[in-house]
């Protein structure tokens, strides 16, 4: 079937889909198809569509819709999302670890895509850009961006089970802390399952989160003057200082958290939009384009940075983290006291900005995605004004871990 990967939602005809879909249909076909649009301003490098299935006979146990997954056409964004290996990490987790991970998933009808033994050695080549001269770091960033335009030939294609009437979270929204509390027990949960776990080794393309930091302060160093200018009129002086320290201190204050804080699973982009509810507390997770492996409180920095309201006082954002640890704790997990979670969520809140500032990489259009990025920036600065930052750096107090 990988010679005939759709590479858009329009191949996805009748004929395609029975054949795809057979081990589901049975002895259905599909004779029609009806392509709901979704997701506009929510993902940026993927192309999301609910497809309604009209089938030739009746077929009580096969699906009637299904969730199509591909590439962005949007043409920077699909070189964005082949040079993270975005679109590959996605397929291999519904079909390699998706029923291992202790978070509600879509169930997994088909995940093709073109085969590159070459992607295995992808950390390597991170590791060796990463430790060469500055000079040389960037000649290989625009060789590797130009590389990537090249590969957007690859084909990939996720079809996974649609889950409505679940609903997806709505990040412009945002939510009040304590319907975030069920959200944060979810991370607990998953994160517990697998903590400090070996298996997160076991997968080439679940990346540390720490590979690469020179190329991320590189590329932060690149975005941070078209940032600013986004934001000109909403920055203030104490915005600017927090990027100030960044551009000095990111360095210092990334190996102090891949160093201290405990490996777990990370999604990477848990946030409202890549959340889907229903009757149940623990939200069905999608996305999957970021998974890594790193600093245990980073998913919760990531999904607060972006959900609480600026008007959110900070005893209750730091009641969520409590919260949050408590709940590892009820898990079994032990040895991580909740300063040390406090103060790695506080590190990883930093560290989220200073990924944020590289967002001038992917084209956000002109609606939703751009207002829900204006306030996102809002929102994590609000979360950022109380933290000393200078603390976090010369806090030593923690021993060192491993596998972070």
């Amino acid at each position: 079937m990988a010679e005939a990967i759709p590479q858009s939602v329009e191949e996805l005809t009748p004929a395609w889909l029975s054949d795809a879909l057979r081990d589901v249909l049975g002895e259905a076909r599909v004779q029609a198809v009806t392509v709901e649009m979704l997701g506009e301003g929510e993902g940026f490098v993927g192309t999301l569509a609910r497809l309604r299935l009209e089938l030739d006979r009746e077929a009580p146990d096969a699906p009637t819709s299904v969730i199509a997954k591909l590439p962005t056409s949007v043409p920077a964004n699909r070189a964005t999302g082949e040079l993270l290996g975005a679109y590959e990490r996605e397929v291999c987790f519904y079909r390699e670890l998706a029923s291992r991970v202790r978070y509600r998933t879509p169930a997994l009808y088909v995940a093709l895509m073109d085969e590159d033994k070459a992607s295995e050695h992808g950390a390597a080549v991170i590791r060796f850009i990463d430790g060469l001269p500055r000079w040389a770091m960037r000649l290989m960033l625009v060789f590797f961006e130009w590389v990537a335009r090249r590969r957007s030939r690859r084909r990939y294609l996720l079809l996974i089970e649609d889950v409505a009437p679940a609903v997806t979270g709505d990040q412009l929204v945002g939510r009040p802390p304590e319907q975030c509390v069920p959200i944060l027990a979810s991370i607990a949960d998953a994160q517990a399952f697998h903590w400090q776990s070996e298996l997160l080794t076991r997968y080439h393309w679940v990346s540390p989160l720490a590979l690469g930091l020179r190329i991320a302060h590189e590329m932060f160093h690149r975005s941070r003057p078209v940032f600013e200018e986004r934001f000109a009129a909403t920055l203030g002086d104490a915005d600017r200082e927090v990027l100030d320290w960044l551009s000095l201190r990111a360095p210092a204050l990334q190996s102090a958290l891949h160093r201290d804080a405990p490996a777990a699973l990370v999604h990477g982009d848990f946030r409202l939009d890549n959340l889907l509810f229903d009757e149940e507390p623990a939200p069905r997770v999608v996305d999957w384009q970021a998974i890594g492996r790193g600093p245990a409180p980073y998913d919760v920095a990531y999904f607060l940075s972006g959900t609480l309201l600026p008007d959110v006082a900070e005893e209750e954002e730091l009641a969520l983290v409590v919260g949050y640890h408590e709940a590892l704790v009820a898990r079994g997990v032990n040895g991580y006291a909740v300063q040390d979670c406090l103060r790695d969520y506080r590190r990883s809140m930093l560290a989220v900005l200073h990924r944020m500032v590289t967002i001038d990489r992917v084209d956000l259009g002109t609606g939703r995605g751009m207002l829900l990025f204006d306030l996102w920036v809002e929102r994590i600065f609000a979360r950022i004004a109380h933290i000393d930052r200078d603390a976090l750096i010369r806090d030593r107090l923690a021993a060192p871990r491993a596998g972070a």
